[in-house]
């Protein structure tokens, strides 16, 4: 994707610029708030004809991003950033798909996203294949903020400069790793420590970690002697 759209990303570590990326793709990106609950974004593949609610009608063209600043991915471990690029994902892997099953259907010319209520993307004959582009978009949007080897190289100079300010306590120079990052590259903590962890550093597994949407104090992961696998925090109450 930022071979094609923005090869500049690949070459030195940056803050992706997202409307730039939505110009090039030749796509109008929108804000605007959904009456929808958990819907973030949408795409639209065909031009909508919509009406108002003084019954005034108008056109969303093909093309248009719409994104919600009030409403991020999985509530709050997204961000407008992130929102976004997952919209752009949508139209350079699935407008296909959406142009051919206009055919058969007219409906269908928008993929809403949401954060998925018990499962459920929408009450259609498509909700499989819904599930399977929501899932792409979702994966591909973090690792497209942060590309891998450009996150590596970002690692590492904050590292340097922490170390460089003086800063002994383990898990405070973790914690800051972790901010620094998220700020650089714009995208939320949580998002920011995941992409960490699909890197392979795991000294990161006990920062930054919520129970019950409470934020829990750091600990000092030891992998040798952890029994937490993957995809699990422990906690004492």
């Amino acid at each position: 994707f930022l071979l094609h759209y923005y090869p500049e990303a690949l070459k030195t570590p940056m803050p992706l610029p997202v409307m730039k990326i939505v110009e090039k793709m030749g796509l109008k990106a929108v804000e605007a708030q959904f009456a929808a609950e958990g819907v973030f974004g949408q795409c639209y593949f065909k031009d909508r004809e919509y009406s108002s609610k003084d019954g005034k009608k108008y056109v969303i063209p093909k093309g248009t991003i719409i994104y919600d600043t009030n409403a991020f991915f999985f509530n709050g471990i997204g961000t407008v950033e992130n929102t976004i690029i997952h919209e752009c994902i949508h139209w350079a892997l699935h407008r296909r798909y959406f142009s051919l099953r206009h055919l058969l259907d007219p409906t269908l010319s928008v993929i809403s996203c949401k954060v998925l209520d018990n499962g459920k993307l929408c009450n259609s004959q498509y909700q499989e294949d819904y599930y399977w582009m929501e899932w792409q978009a979702n994966a591909l949007a973090p690792r497209i903020l942060m590309p891998a080897e450009m996150t590596r190289l970002k690692y590492k100079e904050i590292e340097s400069e922490i170390l460089l300010e003086g800063e002994k306590d383990t898990i405070k120079i973790y914690e800051e790793i972790i901010d620094r990052l998220s700020k650089f590259f714009k995208v939320s903590l949580t998002s920011a420590k995941i992409r960490l962890l699909e890197l392979g550093y795991d000294d990161f597994k006990g920062i930054h970690n919520y129970v019950d949407n409470n934020r829990t104090p750091s600990y000092i992961y030891n992998k040798k002697n952890s029994r937490v696998k993957s995809n699990q925090t422990f906690s004492a109450d």
